[in-house]
């Protein structure tokens, strides 16, 4: 059976102030990751002047016998802009 990989992120903002939701932006919103790729990339931006501390986790999807299976990973690779 092939694995394939999608990236879920579960966004928790912990900030000493509170912040507008609106001003932290993720894109795109869906990501699907085709057999055929090795890669894809999602761009979280913080819109605000407030720093802004954020999780991201990240799970591998399989599935067996047609149950989902979801299983924490670390394989991701983490570029910012320059």
């Amino acid at each position: 059976m092939k694995k394939n990989i999608f990236i879920i992120m579960g966004l928790f903002l912990s900030l000493s102030t509170i912040i507008n939701a609106a001003t932290i932006r993720l894109s795109p919103v869906t990501v699907e990751i085709l057999s055929h790729q090795k890669a894809s990339s999602i761009s979280l931006y913080n819109q605000s002047n407030e720093s802004a501390d954020l999780q991201v986790r990240i799970f591998e999807w399989t599935q067996n016998n047609g149950q989902d299976q979801l299983t924490p990973t670390d394989e991701i690779n983490i570029s910012h802009l320059f």
